[in-house]
């Protein structure tokens, strides 16, 4: 709503899914970057800066960008004006690889076709709807507590323009659920690899991150993080799942449409 009534002559809402999408492909293009985009590796999550290297394509699909935070450079440093960007100019869209995780209007319904609102009392987008796993609610008193309501301090849900809704899905490689140009699902195909932390699922392009909404965590996550193992699984086209809950470490933004 922050977003909805940032500038609505300009028609401002927050990204959706699909939008992050449309950045993600138009970023591989001729007016974009036309290759990966250089990630922003710092902790302090301050807009604009880089990794030191163009990420280096390794052993079984790893991508190293180097350690994190000692290896950044600021925005504006005249050398690497705009390196992060997603067209590798001061014109390009920042911080899409890493930095802080994006939150995106993306969100999976419940097995009743019903919108959901997060994973329980606690962790949830405070939109009306359907707690997902209420059992694992923190909340003793509304433990089990199966939706969200007006009473409980709830927000109607925007016109169905400002977000995408996914099918209802039980696990986090139920990728044919994507919706076409939202660029997670059509980005496999889809492998497990090692990278010493336990397996992780990840994409074909760049080794990005690749876990999909489902019943648990019904929420769309973009971007990665600054930290995910040096960064090697975060990237433009990484995708992962949250609760709608607020995190410090996860931001979010505005689109205008003129």
């Amino acid at each position: 709503y922050s977003s909805y009534d940032y500038k609505r002559e300009l028609d401002s809402h927050m990204m959706k899914n699909t939008e992050w999408g449309a950045v993600a492909y138009f970023s591989q293009s001729q007016y974009g970057k036309n290759g990966e985009v250089r990630i922003n590796n710092y902790g302090e999550f301050k807009t604009g800066y880089a990794a030191f290297r163009e990420p280096i394509s390794v052993q079984s699909g790893y991508t190293d960008y180097g350690t994190t935070n000692d290896v950044t450079r600021p925005w504006n440093d005249i050398e690497t004006l705009g390196i992060a960007s997603t067209t590798g100019n001061v014109s390009g869209i920042y911080d899409m690889s890493g930095g802080a995780q994006d939150y995106v209007m993306g969100v999976m319904m419940d097995e009743q076709g019903m919108l959901v609102s997060g994973r329980h009392s606690t962790w949830n987008s405070n939109f009306i709807g359907t707690l997902t796993y209420p059992n694992d609610d923190e909340n003793v008193n509304h433990r089990n507590k199966l939706f969200w309501t007006e009473a409980d301090g709830g927000l109607t849900y925007p016109k169905n323009q400002y977000f995408d809704l996914y099918s209802y899905g039980t696990i986090n490689s139920n990728y044919e659920g994507r919706i076409l140009g939202d660029a997670t699902g059509e980005m496999g195909p889809f492998s497990l690899k090692d990278y010493g932390t336990g397996n992780r699922l990840i994409s074909s392009w760049y080794a990005d991150e690749a876990w999909f909404v489902n019943r648990e965590w019904a929420w769309f996550v973009r971007g990665g993080s600054f930290s995910y193992i040096s960064g090697i699984s975060s990237g433009i086209f990484a995708f992962y799942y949250g609760s709608g809950y607020l995190y410090e470490n996860c931001t979010f933004r505005v689109v205008l449409s003129p």
